[in-house]
């Protein structure tokens, strides 16, 4: 389920594409489609990213359960997710500073998706009584 946010993407990017090589050659027509385009395409590959919280992150989670323990697999995930955050924020120090704030989304997700996935796995998936 995770791969349909990014495949959505590619296909956005490649109907824009189309587009922009369909419409008449004008100046706003040609800026609107071909940076809807690459947008899109932009968007898919930095989900891709194995990040965890991100597409990539869970694709990452997925393919890692197949082998291990999900709760396992997710706390691996989400370290992989932090050193992509970790590396983000440095960049972003240097280049982007909305990097940074994204690195620093990405760290806290991860790391409470992590916690979460453990507590429910120690639980044992028991709810409280009410």
């Amino acid at each position: 389920m995770a791969i349909a946010g990014p495949v959505t993407s590619v296909v956005l990017g490649g109907a824009f594409y189309l587009g922009l090589l369909a419409v008449p050659a004008g100046l706003v027509t040609v800026f609107v489609f071909g940076y809807l385009a690459v947008v899109n395409v932009v968007l898919a590959v930095f989900n891709m990213l194995p990040a965890f919280p991100m597409d990539g992150g869970r694709i990452l989670r997925a393919l890692l359960a197949r082998d291990q323990p999900y709760a396992r697999a997710t706390q691996t995930a989400a370290t992989v997710g932090k050193g992509f955050a970790i590396l983000m924020g440095f960049l972003g120090v240097f280049g982007n500073p909305l990097l940074v704030l994204i690195a620093l989304f990405v760290y806290v997700a991860a790391s409470a998706e992590s916690r979460a996935t453990v507590l429910r796995d120690l639980l044992g998936g028991s709810r409280p009584r009410t």
